[in-house]
């Protein structure tokens, strides 16, 4: 099972990116905070929704782009806060079902070096 290591930045990190036709599944989550302040963690599913129509008129329906090129308009799938000095686990029974479609970053409220991000994930 993969895992990958990130610091806390406010701008984003990336996780892992996409893979053609397949969803990935977080299977553990660990927060080490050992910075000064608090530090709320989201995880953005950053893809581009296809084009098609509306069912009701057929009338055309352009690409969203849902982070792909911004970060922070992607979906954020989970959110936690992990006080100065603490770590948080998540383990598959916290984050059962939560699936992601496309690139996945991790952005922290606070830029600090001293609180690091280690996720597991699945590819299906």
């Amino acid at each position: 099972m993969p895992a990958i290591k990130q610091d806390a930045y406010t701008s984003g990190r990336l996780l892992w990116t996409e893979a053609k036709h397949k969803k990935a599944t977080l299977t553990g989550l660990t927060v080490d905070n050992q910075g000064v302040s608090p530090e709320t963690i989201s995880l953005y599913d950053c893809f581009t929704a296809i084009s098609g129509v509306w069912a009701s008129g057929g009338a055309a329906q352009a690409q969203e782009d849902l982070g792909t090129t911004d970060v922070l308009s992607g979906k954020i799938r989970k959110q936690l806060t992990v006080p100065a000095g603490e770590t948080a686990h998540l383990g598959d029974t916290d984050l059962k079902d939560l699936q992601f479609l496309g690139s996945v970053y991790v952005v922290a409220s606070v830029t600090d070096t001293g609180c690091i991000i280690t996720a597991q994930y699945q590819l299906r």
